[in-house]
């Protein structure tokens, strides 16, 4: 059972090496090693997906395709009350998602500080994540994850959503920061 790729990494380290192998992405791999969470000389193996996605998930309410649009929704959000700032939801720190999503959003001068928006992120699980977004907990998520998501199809069979890529966001930056992609 796991309880996020980046966490699996960890585990191979701090488990004495009884377990060999793990999923997790390139990014994670590298990232762990440049956070010194892992020493590669002590992982025996690493399995990588080779097909993932950056995906912002948008409640359709918002008529948002763009990062231009979003951004100038939380600046107009920041002017008003925090209740009205949007919600986004991350996936906690054992997951990739999560280091992924604060990657783009610091791509696109977002932090926690950030008025107009709120970033939760304690999701321990994608299904948690992606059921927060159908309870209405979340105006918006921010996952990294194939393209065949078994639970963001479900959630699809009763909910309209936008979706965001890395569109938008200049190319170079993207490699900046996921030379691994």
């Amino acid at each position: 059972h796991s309880l996020g790729m980046y966490r699996n990494l960890k585990k191979l380290q701090d488990e004495n090496n009884s377990y060999q192998m793990s999923f997790c992405t390139e990014n994670d791999y590298y990232r762990a090693i440049e956070n010194k969470d892992i020493d590669k000389n002590n992982v025996r193996f690493v399995c990588s997906f080779f097909r993932m996605e950056f995906i912002l998930v948008l409640d359709s309410k918002f008529k948002i395709s763009s990062y231009t649009e979003l951004l100038n929704l939380i600046l107009e959000r920041a002017t008003g009350n925090s209740e009205n700032y949007l919600k986004i939801g991350l996936l906690n720190s054992n997951n990739s998602s999560y280091y992924d999503g604060i990657e783009i959003l610091k791509l696109l001068k977002i932090t926690d500080k950030t008025k107009g928006i709120k970033i939760n992120s304690n999701y321990k699980s994608m299904r948690d994540l992606i059921y927060s977004m159908d309870r209405g907990d979340e105006d918006m998520i921010f996952i990294t994850t194939t393209t065949k998501n078994p639970f963001l199809i479900d959630f699809l069979k009763t909910n309209f959503i936008n979706i965001i890529g890395t569109d938008g966001i200049k190319d170079f930056l993207i490699k900046a920061k996921f030379p691994h992609v």
